[in-house]
């Protein structure tokens, strides 16, 4: 992915979300986190439309991503774990929807969510997210 995950980071992080890591720290995990809830920013895709100019690049490039929202389901009900899981989506959504990513030409989007995984102490759901930004280079 071209567009950097360090300012989504951020952003979640000042929105007061202390345990927020990239994709490197999610693809790696092998035990839940130590502190939940946890987030993981993960990028999902990219599309490139059509270059618009003869000579350089001017290219459209619509950008996918995930915020992976790992919540404690060892010690909850199934009723506190959806409202867990329903509060978290909704501190992500207010963080990035309407939001502009510094490298993008439009604010993020909500594109959807998923059951991701539950294990027998944790349950992850995924909330996806869209933005695009121009990459313009002039020969």
């Amino acid at each position: 992915m071209r567009l950097a995950l360090t300012p989504i980071v951020e952003r979640l992080r000042g929105a007061g979300m202390r345990q927020v890591e990239g994709v490197l720290e999610f693809t790696t995990q092998t035990v839940e986190p130590r502190q939940l809830p946890a987030r993981f920013v993960v990028p999902v895709s990219e599309s490139a439309a059509g270059n618009s100019v003869d000579v350089g690049r001017d290219q459209a490039i619509d950008v996918s991503f995930s915020v992976f929202v790992v919540v404690d389901g060892a010690r909850r009900n199934q009723a506190g774990i959806a409202e867990e899981l329903k509060a978290e989506e909704d501190k992500v959504c207010e963080a990035l929807v309407g939001w502009t990513h510094p490298a993008a030409s439009r604010a993020c989007s909500y594109a959807g969510g998923r059951l991701a995984s539950v294990s027998g102490s944790t349950v992850t759901w995924e909330v996806r997210l869209r933005t695009r930004y121009h990459e313009r280079k002039r020969s």
